[in-house]
């Protein structure tokens, strides 16, 4: 998940002077003008498409640099379809305009200076977007982050993450899906007997996440993230994990987030920590 960090809107005076100067660089590159020396400090943009998709909700997507390299019918499709699992799987909708960026390491910084939201944006490859299976499981992760987003409930950095990618996984083929599943829970339960698994109350924070992403690396962090929803599914069903996703109910505190852990496996943070790696454990062996 992307940092959250922009507002909508960006009334900034360093705006205004941004846009003056761009405007400047292109009046000097109009025919019988002067050819700029200085490299623009941003590539291009290309808006890929703008409006509403078939399902009425709005969403914009922008190429850096990178338009011919991306197949709109793609990245149209794979919306439609993570909006229909949403709302399928938890009765969510997007309430606004969904923003996709297309190749987001071009795109650097431009969130900011055109003022579009963080909070409600979708990123990916370009590489990715030529085969719908293969961008299915990245749109959904990522889309899911806009549904947490628009509930607005405090949930810690594992079930953000572990949530995300748990949904993206019902989204693969299945045999494929079962296949790495069965791979992945080997490698935890291999950290769990080796004593290098992490507590999960550890990895509440954002700062502690990513202090664990650069130690262990981002797919080990998202494994155990997804592990740990996994197994809340497992003792109690997905209607629990709709109930943890749609919950509005009581404080917006990381203590409401143990609370329902609490009323749906009757567990302490502690105590689910380590029935989370028992799990593991039992699963490896069947």
């Amino acid at each position: 998940m992307h940092p959250q960090r922009s507002s909508p809107f960006c009334p900034w005076p360093w705006l205004a002077c941004t846009l003056a100067v761009a405007v400047l660089a292109l009046a000097c590159q109009a025919p019988g003008g002067t050819a700029s020396q200085t490299p623009p400090a941003a590539p291009a943009v290309t808006a890929v498409t703008t409006g509403d998709n078939a399902l009425d909700v709005p969403i914009v997507v922008i190429a850096a640099g990178v338009r011919d390299q991306v197949d709109e019918a793609v990245v149209r499709e794979a919306f439609r379809r993570a909006v229909e699992q949403g709302e399928r799987d938890f009765g969510l909708r997007p309430t606004r305009r969904i923003t996709i960026y297309i190749d987001p390491d071009s795109a650097a910084g431009l969130e900011d200076a055109l003022g579009l939201s963080q909070k409600y944006a979708i990123h990916l490859r370009a590489s990715r977007t030529r085969s719908l299976p293969a961008l299915m499981p990245l749109m959904m992760h990522e889309y899911m982050h806009a549904l947490q987003y628009q509930v607005g409930r405090l949930r810690p950095q594992w079930w953000v993450e572990g949530q995300a990618e748990h949904e993206a996984q019902r989204v693969r083929d299945p045999a494929a899906a079962a296949r790495d599943r069965r791979a992945l829970l080997a490698q935890l339960a291999a950290d769990v007997r080796s004593g290098r698994a992490p507590d999960l109350r550890s990895l509440r924070g954002s700062l502690a996440w990513d202090e664990y992403v650069k130690k262990a690396g981002a797919g080990k962090a998202y494994a155990w993230g997804h592990a740990a929803v996994a197994f809340i599914e497992a003792h109690a069903g997905f209607a629990a994990v709709r109930r943890i996703v749609t919950d509005t109910e009581g404080p917006n505190t990381l203590g409401r987030f143990d609370e329902l852990i609490q009323e749906i496996t009757g567990l302490s943070p502690a105590e689910f920590d380590a029935a989370v790696k028992q799990w593991l454990l039992d699963q490896a062996r069947s």
